[in-house]
C-alpha cells in the first residue's frame, strides 16, 4: 500500500467546518485534539505551576502538535499558549528583564539582536533584497517567534531550579509525546486495514507509508519527537516503563525518515557511550542495540543511505544539499540575505537550500558561522559537565544537546522549544552542583 493522502485542510477552522473531524480518516487527529484540550485544562488547573507557566509547560510540551487540525491564524496551539504567555508575561515584567550571559534566554537574546541587526545592515547595502511589504511581516513574525522563546524560557525558569517541579516537566512532556506516538500507531493501523488516513506519506525511495501522525508529515514528526527523546527516555527507564519506550521508539523505526532514524540512533549510541561506558557488559549491549536496529530497519534503511549519498556525496542539487547550492547565494549576496528560518531561506532565481547549516550561512554568511561556533563551544562545555555528574538524567541530557547541534546543521529548525529548555534546565542543575537532588 502505497497512496499517499495529504491534508484537504489548513486550519482548525476548516477541520471542523468542514466535518473532517467526523470522517475516520482523520480521527486520530480528532483523537490529539481532544488530548491537547484535556491536556491544557489539567496543566490549568494544576497546583504545581501558576497559571502563566501551565501555559509555558504546554507550549514547551505539546510543540510535536503542529497539524494543520491544531492551527490557527498561522499559529499552531502551543505557539499560540507560548506567545499568549509571552505577552503576559513581558507587559507585566517588562521592567525587570535582564540579559544574564550564563542564562540560555540571554543566548536567544543575542541571537535575535544580531539577527535583527545584520539584517537592518543588508537591506541598506542591497536594496533587492527587499521583497515587499508581505515578506517583512512573515519575517517580522520569525523574529518574534524566537522572542517568544526566549521569554518562555524566563517563565519556567524558576521552575527548572525546582527538583520536584523539573521531576513534574520531564512527566508531562515524557506522556505528551507517547500520546503522539500512539496516535501514530492507531493511524497507521487505520491506513493499513480499514481506510487511507489524512497525512499518510509515501516514502518517495522506499515506497513504504510514513504518517505525519499530529504532526505536520512524517518528516516532521520524526524530527519534532527527537528533542523529546532525552526527557523521555530516562523518566520511563527510571520508572522502569518499558511499554511506553517500545512504543515511542517503534515509531522512530517503521516511519521512513532518513534523519529521524540516524539522529534517533546517534542519541542512544551517545546515551549507551556516556551512562553505561563503566560497564563491563557495555561493549555487548551496544553491539546487541546495533544488530537490532539494523535489522528492524533493513526493510528501507538501504534505499534511504543510497538516497543519502545521491543528495549529499555526489553532488546532486536537487536535494538542496550540497556546496554548489550555496555558492550562488555567497557571490550574489556575501553578506548574506538576512535571517528568514526555513520560510524565507529562498531567493527567487537562486538553487534550493535545504540543509541547516547551509541555510545559516546563506542568511548570515561570517555571523552565523561565529554564532554557530559559540554555541558549539557553550554545547561542548555543557555536555562535559554533565557527563561527570554520571546520572542517566544527566546523561540524557548531554546526549540530547550534543544531538541539537546535529539537528541544527542538518535541518532549518533551530528553535525547536525542548531543546533549548534541556539547556536551561542543565545550566540550573549544573549551577547548584546536585543533580534533582533525589529524581533517581
Amino acid at each position: 500500500m502505497t497512496e499517499e493522502n495529504r491534508y484537504p485542510f489548513t486550519s482548525c477552522y476548516e477541520f471542523f467546518a468542514s466535518g473532517y473531524f467526523l470522517e475516520l480518516g482523520s480521527l486520530h487527529l480528532t483523537l490529539g485534539f481532544l488530548f491537547l484540550a484535556a491536556f491544557l485544562v489539567y496543566l490549568i488547573l494544576s497546583k504545581k505551576v501558576t497559571f502563566l507557566q501551565s501555559l509555558s509547560v504546554f507550549y514547551f510540551s505539546a510543540s510535536i502538535y503542529n497539524n494543520p487540525a491544531y492551527n490557527a491564524f498561522g499559529l499552531s496551539f502551543a505557539e499560540s499558549a507560548g506567545t499568549l504567555a509571552a505577552f503576559l508575561f513581558f507587559v507585566s515584567h517588562y521592567k525587570n528583564i535582564r540579559i544574564l550571559a550564563n542564562q540560555v534566554y540571554s543566548w536567544l537574546d543575542l541571537f535575535l539582536s544580531a539577527a535583527f541587526l545584520h539584517f537592518l545592515l543588508i537591506n541598506l547595502l542591497f536594496p533587492a533584497l527587499y521583497l515587499g511589504s508581505g515578506v517583512d511581516v512573515i519575517r517580522f513574525i520569525l523574529f518574534a517567534k524566537i522572542f517568544v522563546l526566549s521569554l518562555n524560557l524566563r517563565i519556567l525558569s524558576p521552575v527548572f531550579r525546582s527538583p520536584e517541579s523539573v521531576k513534574w516537566f520531564f512527566a508531562v512532556v515524557s506522556y505528551s509525546a507517547l500520546i503522539a506516538s500512539l496516535v501514530y500507531l492507531f493511524q497507521a493501523f487505520v491506513s493499513y486495514t480499514l481506510v487511507p488516513t489524512y497525512g499518510q506519506y509515501a516514502s518517495p525511495v522506499s515506497g513504504f507509508l510514513g504518517f505525519g501522525s499530529v504532526s505536520i508529515e512524517r518528516g516532521h514528526y520524526s524530527k519534532f519527537l527527537l528533542q523529546y527523546l532525552p526527557f523521555l527516555t530516562p523518566f520511563f527507564l527510571l520508572k522502569k516503563r518499558y511499554l511506553p519506550l517500545v512504543i515511542v521508539y517503534s515509531t522512530v523505526l517503521v516511519n521512513p525518515s532518513l534523519s529521524g532514524l540516524l539522529l534517533s540512533l546517534v542519541f542512544l549510541i551517545l546515551l549507551s557511550l556516556i551512562y553505561l561506558r563503566s560497564s563491563p557488559f557495555f561493549p555487548l549491549i551496544l553491539l546487541g542495540f546495533l544488530v537490532l536496529t539494523a535489522s528492524a530497519a533493513s526493510h528501507y534503511l538501504s534505499p534511504l543511505v543510497q538516497k543519502l549519498i545521491t543528495f549529499t556525496l555526489a553532488g546532486d542539487t536537487k536535494g538542496g544539499r550540497t556546496l554548489s547550492n550555496l555558492l550562488p547565494y555567497i557571490s550574489s549576496y556575501p553578506l548574506g540575505i538576512g535571517y528568514g528560518g526555513s520560510t524565507l531561506r529562498l531567493i527567487p532565481g537562486l538553487p534550493e537550500l535545504n540543509l541547516g547549516f547551509l541555510v545559516l550561512l546563506s542568511q548570515l554568511t561570517i555571523l552565523g558561522l561565529f554564532l554557530y561556533l559559540l554555541l558549539l563551544i557553550r554545547v561542548y562545555s555543557l555536555s562535559l559537565s554533565l557527563i561527570r555528574l554520571k546520572e542517566l538524567f544527566a546523561s540524557s541530557l548531554a546526549a540530547g544537546i550534543i544531538c541539537s547541534t546535529i539537528t541544527f546543521a542538518s535541518d532549518v529548525l533551530w528553535f525547536l522549544p525542548l531543546y533549548w529548555a534541556s539547556y536551561q534546565i542543565s545550566l540550573h542543575l549544573l549551577a547548584r552542583n546536585k543533580f534533582l537532588y533525589s529524581i533517581s
